[in-house]
């Protein structure tokens, strides 16, 4: 019986070893096909960008530009900050701030208050030495307060702006070693400075312009696209009676700047504005072109602080501490997008947490709907009104960290402050809204709310305007009563 029983476990091993060796071999044959796809691919992207010369000198296409998305408030804003009418009084806080007293019910307990997962000391960034390629030419660029060093590239001279010419000026700037080690230490500079993409191109096209004396010239536009691709961004070369172009792929819908769109991609007009005809050469439909640019900015780029303080309430909440002003000045101009990308944007880590926590601090132990329009309020009456164009004479959205730092604001500005208050401060979900000329939001409330609401995956949204001066939670402007909101969700 033992005998038999040893041969049954001999044999069902011996069984097992080809299932185990096979399964062996079989993950084995997976990593290696893994492996030379990935290795493909990326033989498949360097072969695109070192035969691109050859598409330059092949066939051009021509493109109308379409005209620049129109921003979303085509209808015109108020020129005043609106007001409830017969503007009543806004509300005492019933429950006025007790440091030393612990919150009691009906209030919001502390512990059931969502942590911000910020630090809760403001930190200035340190920028640490730069990294600089060693015995080499270098050429000095200056960059939002930086004096940066970088290889120095020869322009190449373009005698015209044909296929032919063009592609022998791209292999002349492919052969160059110098424009190698500048690569790499472009690449190394975007992320000593943690730089998000768009400030990657600006780095480039300030390094280029310097080359060529401060100016924007064919041959600096070609040095940029050579360069942005050569860092695996999505970009072409466009050809018009301005001269060359940028064209870039970007993520997001930008506003207010032109665009062509070639097989179902949009590529935006960069460098060089007002061209409504373009060419560009064809490229493979199946070919890698590289990333495009991501304009959400996850992490503030590290740049020499300049830390200008502020105070803001309306005499029930107050929140005080300083926004770094060259931070705000380095996103004046940047490209305009809708307005949930700025809601999921961050610039201030530490602002951030500080705000949170100070504001909390002040409507602990609120009844929720009480800490709801106390926020509101807040935000209605503690900043200044004006439009973009009174004050910039373009459209122009704030990242909430630009309320504290420009002296007025408008309501999408206002709007992303709320939301990202009523998220952070009390842990609720909330709607930004979009009404023509108009931006406000709506709040996820389940208790009993008298006013304007509408009905989102079983919860109940009531608009909570942080513009309309004097208005609760649940109260609409008038204008807009009948207008059906478009929802816009930003996380």
């Amino acid at each position: 019986m033992k005998q038999r029983t040893a041969k049954f476990f001999l044999v069902f091993f011996i069984g097992l070893i080809p299932s185990f060796v096979f399964g062996q071999n079989e993950t084995k044959s997976f990593e290696e096909f893994r492996s030379r796809m990935l290795e493909d691919f990326q033989t498949h992207r360097k072969r695109i960008f070192d035969d691109y010369h050859t598409f330059l000198s092949g066939v051009w296409r021509d493109y109308e530009a379409f005209r620049a998305a129109p921003s979303p408030f085509v209808a015109p804003k108020p020129a005043e900050q609106p007001r409830l009418p017969q503007d009543k009084p806004l509300p005492k806080l019933s429950n006025p701030v007790q440091p030393d007293i612990p919150s009691v019910e009906p209030g919001i307990p502390e512990e059931e208050l969502p942590a911000p997962g910020l630090p809760k000391k403001p930190v200035t960034p340190i920028v640490p030495p730069q990294p600089v390629t060693p015995s080499v030419d270098n050429v000095k660029v200056s960059y939002y307060g930086l004096t940066l060093q970088i290889p120095r590239v020869s322009l190449v001279v373009l005698r015209s702006l044909s296929g032919e010419d063009l592609a022998a000026a791209w292999k002349q700037l492919a052969a160059s070693a110098t424009l190698k080690q500048a690569v790499k230490n472009l690449k190394q500079k975007a992320e000593w400075l943690a730089l998000p993409d768009w400030f990657v191109l600006e780095l480039v096209n300030a390094y280029a312009k310097e080359l060529a004396g401060g100016q924007q010239t064919d041959a600096s536009v070609l040095l940029v696209h050579h360069l942005l691709s050569s860092m695996n961004y999505d970009v072409r070369l466009g050809r018009s009676d301005k001269g060359l172009l940028l064209l870039v792929n970007m993520k997001q819908m930008v506003y207010a700047r032109n665009f062509v769109t070639i097989n179902d991609v949009r590529y935006y007009i960069c460098l060089r504005e007002g061209s409504r005809r373009l060419s560009t050469c064809d490229l493979p439909v199946d070919a890698d072109l590289g990333k495009s640019f991501d304009l959400l900015v996850r992490q503030a780029p590290k740049i020499p602080a300049r830390k200008q303080a502020f105070s803001v309430g309306n005499g029930r909440l107050s929140v005080s501490d300083s926004v770094d002003a060259n931070l705000v000045e380095m996103f004046r101009h940047y490209p305009q997008m809708p307005i949930p990308c700025y809601a999921a944007s961050s610039l201030q880590t530490d602002l951030r947490a500080s705000i949170v926590s100070q504001l909390r601090t002040q409507i602990q132990g609120l009844p929720k709907l009480e800490a709801v329009n106390a926020l509101l309020h807040f935000v209605q009456s503690s900043f200044q009104y004006a439009t973009d164009d009174q004050q910039f004479g373009y459209e122009k959205p704030f990242f909430l960290e630009e309320l504290f730092y420009w002296p007025k604001c408008d309501c999408e500005d206002r709007s992303v402050l709320y939301v990202y208050l009523l998220r952070e401060c009390l842990g609720l979900e909330c709607h930004l809204i979009n009404f023509p000329g108009h931006e406000c939001a709506a709040v996820c409330l389940s208790e009993g709310v008298k006013g304007t609401y509408y009905e989102h995956e079983g919860c109940r949204f009531y608009i909570s305007d942080p513009t309309y001066i004097g208005a609760d939670t649940g109260m609409c402007m008038p204008d807009y009563q009948s207008v059906s909101p478009k929802v816009e969700k930003w996380y």
